[in-house]
């Protein structure tokens, strides 16, 4: 049977930091990324007013800024493509590492979590911590054929 694997890990390789704590670290802004974040996981700020901040923290960056992505945007981005290839929910698997994957993780009953934030491991039917990413599709994969 077919199977999609949607992967969003935009830091999860990097044990104990995040893509984006890294590059704070670079530029000596730690204190306002650990503000956005405390922001952002008690809910005071949504993933755009997030993304909208570190855009704007990092504006010499880019010159082309890429669009920005809501939590909401990653289902309905999952819901079009399994919808075009014809896929149930249960030949789906998501790979995530963040908050703001809850909403993923909500619309599949296939979802590991690969180095996560702990509220996302605890909404995620594998929570996995290493540096191997093999080892994490073959849970996934495994999750497809108890089904």
């Amino acid at each position: 049977m077919s199977a999609l694997h949607i992967f969003d890990m935009d830091g999860t390789l990097l044990r104990d930091s995040t893509a984006s704590l890294e590059i704070s670290h670079r530029r000596d802004q730690v204190a306002e990324l650990e503000d956005l974040e405390t922001r952002f996981a008690a809910s005071e700020i949504t993933a755009v007013d997030f993304a909208l901040a570190i855009r704007e923290l990092w504006h010499d960056l880019t010159d082309d800024p890429a669009g920005i992505l809501t939590p909401a945007d990653k289902v309905r981005f999952v819901e079009t493509e399994r919808a075009r290839r014809h896929l149930p929910v249960r030949a789906c698997v998501a790979y995530g590492d963040s908050l703001s994957d809850e909403p993923l993780f909500a619309a599949l009953d296939h979802t590991v979590a690969i180095n996560a934030d702990a509220r996302l491991e605890t909404s995620a039917r594998i929570a996995y911590r290493g540096d191997d990413l093999r080892e994490a599709y073959a849970q996934g994969r495994e999750l497809l054929e108890d089904h």
